[in-house]
């Protein structure tokens, strides 16, 4: 299902529901009966839907000064015209504080898919433990979903760990094997969180762009998917956290992370959770700022096909992370004093850690790296991270990736076949790096 776009996924559920339509216009009259010709003018009255109803938004904006709350399971609530711009679900807060609970749309049931709108202005995390996030989309159920909305302008001012500012999955879900809620071609922007993850928590993230969103306490992190692909997390900012904190068992693919800033005391750019296992691949990560590229405490990060460059980095990894790093490019990082990044496979780091692997690389100040494949020369890669033709990178990764790393997929960062050669030899050898090169005249679709 989640490869299905926005609209058809909206259309096919909607078709398939089974109960009544029921219609709502923020610009009708008082005491219509929820049908097309006198439409109900509250969005409050979505707790009065059935299981199986479907409910249709006209264009218009919904004022909101307490939480929609939907009850029932299997439903769609979409906008008529699929455009998030001009339906927009819009909280406030009744006095400057933002006291008590303010989300925009909380889902107790399950089954249950929002399409074609925007939420806007939600707050949580009240000063009480039971609202510890989702002020947009607080999904309490299993299997809810979000497709083709902008979620904006929400805010998590509470203290309490895993507050999220704006959308958040059932509390079991923390897991990458615990898929409870999704999110599809959806864009989250300027969202605010004193603790926790600001733009989502416990939900599995299709092509969908988190942007221009803080993080305000060094616990945190700008997100934290249990699963993430095809997304951009660009220049967004955390005092102290880390920008893509990993769900226990979780894994991102095909995902580019760039212009982002982890302030000082920080973390990693990517970030495995505490003593849990996660999975990157196919990403592309640059212009970051933060203390590492790799991190976790006492975790362990696998990387396969991965482009690390110009980030602002003390070191590529901890010494508490064990690190197994395949097939990728990590060239061109520096420290805030100018230096080149240690690579922080060292004799040290490696004492250190109980377990590592790092294999058909290419990094930069790595030429002492055990491991078989490794090179330490100029990648050669063009202003956009694709390999020039005469990049050392092409056909040099594990030549037993495609059998070794099925999850790896057939594409890469780009959408591009990964296994691309001009020969018969290499057919299925990877490039090192998250881009393939596809040919002197091949057309690179990068930068989503």
């Amino acid at each position: 299902m989640h490869n299905l776009p926005a609209a058809a996924l909206c259309l096919l559920l909607a078709a398939g529901a089974g109960g009544e339509t029921v219609w709502f216009d923020a610009s009708a009259a008082p005491g219509g009966d929820g049908t097309e010709s006198a439409p109900w003018n509250d969005a409050l009255r979505v707790s009065e839907l059935s299981s199986g109803d479907e409910a249709v938004f006209k264009d218009g904006t919904y004022h909101l000064y307490e939480a929609m709350t939907l009850l029932a399971s299997n439903c769609v609530l979409r906008s008529e015209s699929g455009n998030p711009a001009g339906c927009v679900l819009q909280a406030h807060a009744t006095d400057n504080n933002n006291a008590g609970r303010y989300h925009v749309l909380d889902v107790c049931g399950e089954s249950n898919l929002l399409c074609g709108v925007t939420l806007a202005g939600g707050t949580c995390g009240h000063g009480n433990s039971s609202d510890f996030d989702g002020a947009a989309f607080d999904a309490y159920g299993r299997y809810n979903a979000l497709s083709n909305c902008v979620v904006r302008d929400c805010f998590g001012r509470g203290n309490y760990q895993g507050i999220g500012a704006a959308v958040s999955g059932p509390r079991d879900g923390n897991s990458g094997n615990s898929l409870y809620a999704f999110a599809y071609d959806c864009v989250v922007s300027n969202c605010t969180a004193n603790n926790g993850s600001v733009a989502l928590n416990r939900v599995a993230v299709y092509r969908t762009r988190i942007r221009n969103c803080v993080q305000n306490n060094a616990s945190g992190s700008v997100c934290a998917p249990t699963r993430m692909e095809d997304c951009i997390v660009e220049d967004c900012t955390t005092a102290g956290g880390c920008i893509v904190q990993l769900a226990p068992g979780a894994w991102i693919n095909r995902c580019i992370v760039r212009n982002n800033a982890a302030t000082s005391p920080s973390r990693g750019i990517l970030q495995a959770s505490t003593y849990q296992q996660a999975r990157a691949y196919n990403c592309l990560v640059y212009g970051n700022e933060a203390k590492y590229a790799m991190a976790s405490n006492g975790g362990t990060i696998y990387v396969y096909n991965g482009t690390f460059a110009d980030n602002v980095c003390e070191a590529t990894t901890d010494k508490g992370t064990e690190t197994h790093l395949h097939n990728s490019v990590v060239w061109g990082n520096r420290t805030a004093a100018g230096g080149v990044t240690e690579n922080a496979f060292s004799s040290e780091t490696i004492a250190y850690q109980s377990v590592y692997k790092v294999d058909f690389n290419c990094i930069e100040g790595g030429e002492a790296l055990a491991g078989p494949g490794n090179i330490a020369v100029d990648p050669k890669l063009s202003g956009r991270f694709v390999p020039e033709p005469d990049s050392p990178c092409i056909d040099a990764g594990d030549p037993a990736t495609a059998s070794a790393y099925p999850e790896l997929g057939a594409l890469d960062v780009a959408g591009n076949p990964r296994f691309f050669s001009l020969g018969s030899a290499h057919l299925q050898r990877a490039d090192m790096g998250a881009v393939e090169w596809q040919g002197p005249v091949a057309t690179v679709l990068l930068f989503r």
